[in-house]
């Protein structure tokens, strides 16, 4: 009977941090672009969110980047909050680097990050 409980616990557990990426778009390399539907998290008018950058050719030793934003959907702004790179394609593997951002990105003049807002907000 343990047994069947500490089975049933992980695999709750496991799900519960699963990543569900979609693509949305390519950037200006032509390296595919997702968001985590997981992720997206709604607060009045605000939207959280994490993206996943998909690199044909390797940077900086990694192969894949995932960020996290916060939007505004009302203001149509953009809070880049943090990076992190990964040794391995999409989001897998070792941590190469990771930084706080706190970037303001603008849709407005920005077609990807437009893409994401408009993804995210909908």
């Amino acid at each position: 009977m343990k047994k069947v409980t500490v089975i049933i616990l992980l695999t709750y557990s496991i799900c519960g941090f699963a990543i569900k990426w979609e693509k949305i778009t390519e950037d200006y390399d032509g390296n595919p672009i997702y968001i985590d539907l997981d992720s997206i998290e709604k607060k009045e008018s605000r939207v959280y969110y994490s993206n996943l950058i998909d690199f044909l050719k390797t940077k900086q030793k990694s192969y894949s980047v995932v960020s996290k934003f916060k939007v505004d959907c009302g203001e149509e702004q953009m809070s880049w909050l943090s990076t992190t790179f990964y040794s391995q394609p999409m989001g897998k593997g070792e941590i190469t680097l990771k930084s706080t951002v706190k970037q303001i990105r603008l849709p407005q003049t920005d077609a990807i990050a437009r893409a994401e807002l408009l993804f995210v907000c909908r």
